[in-house]
């Protein structure tokens, strides 16, 4: 059963005229969903996975830090001038 579109009252899908208002065409069509209604679902999950947080991928490690080897600095050689006197 669907609501005629013109007059709005309950009429069979399959109905030629409205028993009711006369109407030729008395049944809405209703919209088969398609290809593109898929395509925009996949998309909105797309999307929605894409901008919420990946609360699985947040590594936190309780491991202390390794040290870091510090190499000490090579001194410059001095030289020493006399001045003559």
């Amino acid at each position: 059963m669907t609501t005629c579109k013109e007059c709005g009252k309950s009429v069979s899908s399959e109905a030629k005229t409205c028993p009711h208002c006369g109407s030729t065409t008395p049944a809405k069509k209703k919209a088969k969903g398609g290809v593109g209604k898929w395509l925009l679902i996949m998309f909105a999950i797309g999307v929605a996975t894409a901008v919420l947080p990946k609360k699985d991928k947040v590594v936190t490690s309780n491991a202390t830090p390794k040290a870091v080897a510090v190499q000490p600095k090579e001194k410059k050689a001095e030289v020493k001038v006399e001045a003559p006197n």
